[in-house]
């Protein structure tokens, strides 16, 4: 969690940080039925998978919720608001 709260690319290259942050996030949230059958059907034409629903996803959402950063726990504020689904790159 401190690469992403701390990375100097934060401040240097905002939108690469965001890019990452965005892909860490997304492997935090809970898949929908529609996101659980679209792994599922992947999964089962072979598609390699990566960055998916991780069983870390509660350490992570605690993690963000606590974070000292106000940039990050901003982000997380939105997504407990929203409840984005998991969403298949």
């Amino acid at each position: 969690m401190n690469f992403i709260q701390f990375n100097p690319l934060q401040e240097t290259n905002p939108g690469a940080w965001l890019f990452i942050f965005e892909q860490m996030l997304n492997t935090a949230r809970i898949p929908d039925a529609a996101s659980t059958k679209q792994l599922e059907k992947a999964a089962a034409a072979g598609q390699k998978l990566i960055l998916t629903p991780t069983e870390d996803a509660s350490f992570i959402r605690d993690s963000l919720s606590t974070s000292p950063s106000p940039v990050v726990r901003s982000f997380w504020r939105v997504e407990n608001l929203v409840r984005i689904p998991y969403q298949l790159n």
